[in-house]
């Protein structure tokens, strides 16, 4: 991969890249996104335990069982640490000291994390939004068919919408996820299809563990 390998920044030659084009995993409001599935350790010999490693190790995990990358072994019991990536990779990579505030997704067996977000930046990115679909004059705009913020939210919401087929909840679910307290820091689509929202108006949600809102009934998720 030509621009990272060349960065001045890459200290260790043998830290090179392969330049892969692999498939996008999901999508944001704005544009699509891949899985970050580890993070990277800033130390070659991290503390286990509670206890500094006396050598240096591949791989440790954290409290929740977070896969932490440390060195790249090379071949003879050499290892090359990956803190030398730090200012080479793109900001979105996690790192180690990312762990307590990087936000847990999952989907059946598989589990992934991402950089935390404020409401505010959401939000900022869901205005920016409308103006993409706001249509031709004469047409019918999508955002600007509505009055109030939620209202135009909901609506681009559906028109993005990854999984598609959700028609009309989505106000249902946006004021949810906006209301959370604390703020989950996901992004809406992260947190309704694999953070606390996945489990948002199941038909089998016997405890009715959310206060009804106007609509819910045609909302409700299926098993």
């Amino acid at each position: 991969h030509t621009s990272l390998n060349s960065k001045e920044e890459m200290v260790d030659s043998r830290l090179g890249f392969l330049e892969a084009h692999g498939p996008y995993h999901y999508h944001f409001i704005n544009k699509p996104v891949r899985r970050t599935r580890m993070f990277l350790g800033n130390r070659s010999t991290p503390r286990v335990n509670g206890t500094e490693a006396q050598e240096s190790v591949i791989m440790t995990c954290g409290d929740r069982h977070e896969p932490i990358a440390h060195n790249f072994p090379i071949g003879d019991g050499e290892m090359v640490p990956l803190g030398h990536l730090a200012g080479v990779v793109p900001d979105d990579i996690l790192w180690e000291g990312d762990i307590n505030t990087a936000p847990m997704l999952e989907y059946k067996s598989h589990r992934w994390w991402t950089l935390p977000i404020s409401l505010g930046h959401e939000q900022s990115t869901i205005k920016q939004m409308f103006d993409t679909y706001d249509g031709p004059p004469g047409s019918i705009s999508l955002p600007w068919a509505h009055d109030d913020f939620l209202e135009k939210a909901s609506a681009l919401c559906e028109a993005v919408d990854p999984r598609g087929h959700r028609k009309e909840c989505f106000y249902n679910y946006y004021i949810r996820w906006q209301r959370e307290k604390p703020f989950s820091g996901m992004h809406f689509f992260d947190w309704l299809d694999f953070g606390p929202g996945q489990r948002l108006l199941e038909q089998n949600d016997i405890d009715e563990t959310l206060s009804y809102m106007r609509g819910d009934e045609f909302c409700y998720k299926k098993f």
